[in-house]
């Protein structure tokens, strides 16, 4: 077909994490091949040899717009606090009373930040109350229309390019997404965001305006976006991620491990919890138990974790950090724009014993390679964002104790035993009835992730 008979697609990058799942990745490969595919990437990226490789234009961000943008969405989550619990907590969470300081914080500055939460937490309960209720909410979001008007910048670029279809990579919190959408209905071009993670349709916010259909991680995130967001059935599509798809591929095949040794992979969160804790009686389990004996505790932290705090683990002599973020955590610094090789993770989850840590999309990831994954949902005691708040007030982790490859660990003195448990077991599972548990919350069926995204773009175009 010649190019100029090809329909065009926009493709709109916000994100460097995107960059990595789409552009490193063969996710756009047959779109490429059927469509004329344009990029359109915002100047705040920072992959920048990535970009370099490719043919795009560029926009520049408002920081203005999106600072108006999250306090909208802070108030739509309010306003429909009703429809996810974990809406609910993550009012709390952003916009609450917690307390925790850290234990080396002195206290009279806990005081202070006490007191100055306190004024925080009642101007923004009032804000709340007297803007995002049923009457004036509205009336706002008519005026604030009026005066954001339209993305100039995003606008001009879609006039220039007039695409058939556009499609946006979403963490369904984006403020680009919420003027693309605006640009797209007013010249009549439908466009797609395409949810990357596993909670964003049920922990975040409501979308301002709906895109004209979305991509789904499995039949879990459906329902989501039918009965939190308001889309409906006919324009959701299950498509998963790229950045899991090779995984299925290279599932069966014996890949070399990163580690000489025998090994219990512990994933960290990006939420804050008592992680250290955990580490520390881990390795007093395996110092006193001739049966764990020769098996160490791989430490892999959260790439973006919300603290920069960094525990020292000389002294565990059964426990490493994964060589993969060594230098990353033990810099001390919070980057979010670093994004690890995703051609790491099947090595590195494969050759594992099993999976071990806090409540993350790394369970998925376990599950897809037939590992056992043990779950902390125990009180830190700590932090406001434990694990056993998370896995109450969460709402995508309703149904993951119902798996036969996942254990939930309560209380840490059972930490031992299950540890032999998983050990004893982890070699008596069956793959298929894995997969078809999985399969509600991570959608995988004989297609590719490429070949499920190009196969919706036709549908809608």
């Amino acid at each position: 077909m010649n190019t100029k008979d090809k329909k065009k697609i926009l493709f709109v990058i916000t994100n460097d994490i995107y960059i990595r799942n789409y552009l490193t990745t063969s996710a756009l490969d047959a779109l490429k091949k059927k469509f004329s595919l344009s990029f359109l990437i915002s100047n705040e990226i920072k992959s920048v040899e990535e970009i370099e490789q490719i043919e795009h234009f560029s926009y520049p961000v408002s920081i203005f717009r999106q600072k108006v943008y999250y306090k909208l969405f802070d108030l739509f989550m309010w306003h429909y606090r009703s429809k996810s619990k974990t809406f609910r907590f993550r009012i709390k969470r952003v916009q609450g009373l917690d307390l925790h300081f850290g234990s080396k914080v002195p206290i009279l500055l806990r005081f202070l930040k006490s007191i100055w939460r306190l004024i925080r937490y009642s101007y923004l309960f009032l804000r709340n109350i007297f803007i995002a209720n049923s009457l004036i909410l509205p009336i706002y979001l008519f005026i604030l229309n009026m005066i954001m008007g339209i993305n100039k910048p995003l606008h001009q670029k879609i006039e220039k390019l007039t695409p058939d279809l556009v499609l946006f990579p979403s963490s369904a919190h984006d403020p680009e997404g919420t003027d693309l959408i605006k640009i797209c209905k007013d010249k009549d071009i439908p466009i797609g965001f395409l949810i990357d993670n596993w909670d964003n349709l049920s922990s975040k916010s409501i979308f301002w305006e709906l895109p004209s259909f979305i991509g789904v991680w499995g039949l879990q995130s459906k329902e989501h976006a039918k009965n939190i967001q308001g889309f409906q059935d006919e324009k959701v599509f299950l498509l998963g991620t790229p950045r899991y798809d090779e995984y299925f591929s290279l599932r069966d095949s014996q890949l070399n491990s990163p580690y000489t040794y025998k090994y219990i992979l512990f994933v960290g969160t990006a939420l804050v919890f008592d992680e250290p804790s955990v580490l520390i009686r881990l390795n007093e389990i395996i110092e006193k138990n001739l049966k764990l004996h020769g098996i160490k505790i791989v430490y892999r932290p959260h790439p973006w974790r919300q603290t920069d705090e960094i525990f020292e683990l000389e002294n565990l002599k059964h426990v490493v950090v994964d060589l993969q973020l060594e230098d990353a955590y033990k810099s001390g610094k919070r980057d979010v724009s670093l994004q690890p090789s995703l051609s790491y993770y099947p090595s590195l989850i494969s050759n594992a014993e099993f999976v071990i840590g806090g409540l993350t999309s790394m369970m998925i990831e376990a599950l897809i390679f037939h590992k056992r994954f043990l779950g902390l949902i125990h009180d830190d005691t700590k932090h406001f964002t434990s694990m056993h708040n998370v896995y109450e007030n969460y709402t995508h982790f309703e149904g993951i104790d119902e798996m036969d490859a996942v254990t939930l660990c309560s209380n840490l003195d059972d930490l031992e035993e299950c540890l032999i448990e998983l050990l004893d077991s982890k070699d008596a599972l069956n793959p298929q009835l894995i997969d078809e548990q999985r399969n509600y919350f991570y959608y995988q069926d004989h297609l590719s992730y490429q070949d499920r995204l190009l196969k919706m773009c036709e549908d809608i175009l």
